[in-house]
């Protein structure tokens, strides 16, 4: 029986499978709370790099308490884990060898490859509509790195 490619891979890797013919490639919510950052760091800087730097990662915390359960998560926390996870990847983007020490995550000195094609990392979209989600992400500095890179856009630079 032909069950297709789309009906067993992962949604983390399919949009490797379009990177060459899309102009603009992303996620539109990824549930970070349910990815390792280191991981998860790796995947969204491979995708970076397979489309040319045309990756857009849009995360989300996630919405059902049972399934971030069995992934590990802290659901009652599902906006500050993913803001300590994130956190975390912008230091394994941005630092040629990076280490992290926070609440949720800890790890030694450690390099990331591939790094994203983009600098410093690839747009970072936030979709939510939780209490204090914007306190959050404004803290991590990715509203304001949007907005530049918005302006700039804008600007044609």
């Amino acid at each position: 029986m032909d069950v297709g490619i789309f009906t067993w891979t992962n949604a983390a890797t399919d949009p490797a499978l379009l990177a060459k013919r899309a102009e603009e490639l992303g996620f539109e919510s990824c549930w970070v709370p349910e990815h390792n950052p280191f991981h998860l760091a790796k995947k969204v800087a491979s995708l970076d790099q397979c489309s040319g730097g045309r990756f857009i990662f849009g995360i989300g915390a996630g919405g059902l308490r049972e399934q971030q359960k069995i992934m590990g998560a802290d659901f009652d926390r599902r906006w500050t884990q993913p803001r300590y996870a994130m956190l975390a990847m912008k230091q394994l983007w941005t630092q040629d060898e990076a280490e992290y020490h926070g609440t949720y995550y800890d790890f030694p000195p450690v390099k990331l490859f591939p790094e994203p094609a983009r600098e410093p990392y690839p747009p970072v979209f936030l979709g939510g509509t939780a209490k204090g989600v914007l306190l959050h992400w404004s803290i991590g500095g990715f509203l304001a790195e949007n907005r530049k890179r918005a302006r700039a856009a804008a600007a044609g630079s």
